[in-house]
Parts: structure tokens; C-alpha cells; sequence
């Protein structure tokens, strides 16, 4: 049952974290955009 319980808790970890890197990626690409329009909006 431990072992079960252990498996378990690391696919959720290694799931969230795959999200959390998914994520990260997203906000990074929407903070260039927002960068990009920002200085477009200054030209």
C-alpha cells in the first residue's frame, strides 16, 4: 500500500511540475508580447 501511495505522490509531483513549466513558458512568452506592444505603442 506505501509503495502505491509513493507512486502515486511522484506522478502528481512530476505532473505538476511539467504544468508549472507549461505555465512558466506561457507567461514568459506573453510578457514579451506584452514588451513588444509596449514599445510599439512608444514608437
Amino acid at each position: 500500500m506505501m509503495s502505491l501511495n509513493m507512486i502515486i505522490i511522484l506522478r502528481m509531483n512530476t505532473f505538476i511540475r511539467a504544468t508549472q513549466v507549461v505555465y512558466n513558458r506561457l507567461v514568459n512568452k506573453g510578457k514579451v508580447k506584452m514588451l513588444a506592444l509596449g514599445t510599439a505603442m512608444r514608437n
